[in-house]
């Protein structure tokens, strides 16, 4: 669909210099083509692990406290099962019929899962929908047929769309609505409900610069993307590939406002306490998945959230990767902290100022709690975030 996303681009470089303290200019450049366009230019592929990881088992650990006090979605006994049926559910296809969707365009190329993503008009209903067409070599004709002949793969396109199942049974409204599955003799059809507005990457291109006219222009998206995330966590649920390209926006029907729609969960993980390795995008990647220790994938999630936050407000990455040695602007940060770092940063098309300067101080508080290296240290995706985001964020 249009929610599954692979992009193709250039790999990112950090800077030669070897100087003890990052030159921020160099690293800019890299992140925006030229000094000074205020725009985040490169989309990110997500980090594909070696290792095959548990799909549903529960990984315990002594203590967790990943389920806040008072969820706003309480978890029934046995969601785990219905997860597992939403995914058998959806490899239950339909016979696809050309007659009834009509080709509109191009949404994008999916070359990841050899196919492609196209706009459609459903003439049974008249809707537009999002269209995920891949070849059955590929997807094979479930997710076990999936799993037997790709087994060393870790991002699963069963999965992707059976959680978006299940998240729609559970009344989750930040998902886009999957209509079914649909197969031909050679290829696999998801179809699911289109956004209309694109990805929170492409949409962050426009508006002020930062400064306390964009961050209330991007306060309202930013309380859904946290309310998003806290269900998730509160389902037991952990996204692992959050990013600005991940999160897309439709127009509400009711107001008119962008209303946000997590996608890509092909990596997610349910009712695990404790991961080992990296998943995602090298920016938005919790420094702890470099370990060799097990790690909180919820914590890792709220340091995604972060990233998302940093590039939402400054139209830039914060830096090109979290792996150590892998970026200079990481190193700095993890060296010195995050508030030396905005300090050190320029800002984009603000003549010269620092991100210190223009990022209110309740934002950078909120950056603090999120963008901690040390994950003991993190804020969870929970009320305590409030004072940027508002009081109406729950």
């Amino acid at each position: 669909m249009y929610f599954f996303k692979t992009f193709l681009r250039p790999p990112l470089k950090c800077m030669e210099s070897q100087a003890s303290e990052p030159r921020l200019t160099d690293c800019d450049e890299e992140l925006v083509g030229h000094v000074g366009s205020g725009k985040l230019v490169h989309k990110e592929p997500a980090t594909t692990l070696s290792m095959k990881q548990p799909l549903f088992g529960v990984v315990r650990g002594s203590s967790s406290n990943s389920s806040s006090s008072e969820p706003e979605i309480e978890v029934e006994p046995g969601a785990e099962m219905g997860i597992d049926e939403c995914i058998e559910i959806v490899g239950e296809a339909q016979s696809w019929a050309d007659a009834r969707f009509e080709h509109i365009r191009l949404l994008q190329n999916a070359a990841r899962n050899q196919g492609r993503v196209e706009l459609q008009k459903d003439l049974s209903n008249g809707k537009f929908v999002a269209v995920k067409r891949m070849p059955i070599t590929w997807t094979g004709l479930n997710h076990e047929d999936f799993v037997r002949q790709h087994s060393s793969e870790t991002e699963l396109p069963w999965v992707d769309i059976g959680l978006a199942k299940y998240l729609h049974t559970k009344g989750f409204r930040f998902i886009c609505e999957p209509y079914g599955t649909f197969r031909s003799e050679s290829e696999t059809f998801f179809v699911s409900e289109f956004a209309d507005k694109g990805d929170l990457f492409e949409w962050c291109q426009s508006g002020p610069t930062p400064g306390p006219e964009r961050e209330q222009m991007l306060r309202p998206v930013a309380r859904q993307i946290v309310s998003a995330v806290r269900h998730l966590h509160n389902l037991s649920i952990a996204h692992l590939d959050l990013s600005l390209e991940n999160i897309l926006l439709a127009t509400s029907s009711t107001d008119g406002s962008p209303q946000v729609k997590l996608i890509d969960f092909g990596m997610a993980t349910i009712k695990q306490d404790f991961l080992v390795g990296p998943r995602g995008k090298p920016s938005y990647q919790a420094p702890e998945m470099h370990e060799q220790a097990s790690y909180d994938p919820c914590l890792a999630d709220a340091f995604s959230v972060g990233v998302v936050l940093f590039g939402m407000v400054a139209q830039d990455y914060p830096w090109l990767s979290t792996k150590p040695n892998g970026c200079k602007c990481f190193e700095f940060t993890r060296q010195k902290g995050l508030e030396a770092y905005l300090i050190k940063r320029k800002a984009r098309n603000s003549n010269g100022a620092r991100l210190s300067q223009v990022f209110s101080e309740s934002l950078m508080e909120l950056l603090e709690a999120l963008l901690k290296v040390n994950p003991a240290e993190r804020s969870r995706i929970d009320a305590n975030l409030k004072p940027w985001l508002g009081e109406d964020v729950w």
